[in-house]
């Protein structure tokens, strides 16, 4: 686990779940995390890890920086032939995404796994 070193600084916790690895971000995400965010998920991912998983519900700023490294890393993802989920954050780093309208091309969700459906 990647930390931040004072109130506020981004800190990364990771672990794995239903083939994922799974990156919680918490505090804020701007160009002094950016370094530390691509380490993690630029890691090779394990032979049975599709899907990347970044959960930001923890977020409590997000940057163009932040939000630059997210596309970076769900391209990459993606041109990997992987899977890039995105758990939504607070209304506030939402808003990011709305207003530089990324939320169109990001898988964005609101848990995971995603609560079982029942029919």
């Amino acid at each position: 686990m990647e930390r931040g070193g004072g109130s506020g600084r981004l800190e990364i916790a990771v672990s794995h779940a239903n083939g994922a690895r799974v990156v919680r971000l918490k505090g804020e995400f701007d160009l002094a995390g950016v370094p530390a965010f691509e380490r993690e998920v630029g890691r090779d991912p394990g032979r049975h890890e599709k899907t990347l998983v970044l959960d930001m519900r923890e977020l409590t700023f997000l940057d163009s920086s932040g939000l630059q490294a997210v596309l970076m890393a769900d391209r990459a993802v993606q041109a990997d032939a992987r899977r890039c989920v995105i758990v939504r954050g607070p209304e506030r780093v939402n808003r990011v995404l709305e207003l530089t309208g990324v939320e169109d091309r990001l898988e964005l969700v609101d848990a995971f796994p995603p609560p079982e459906q029942t029919a």
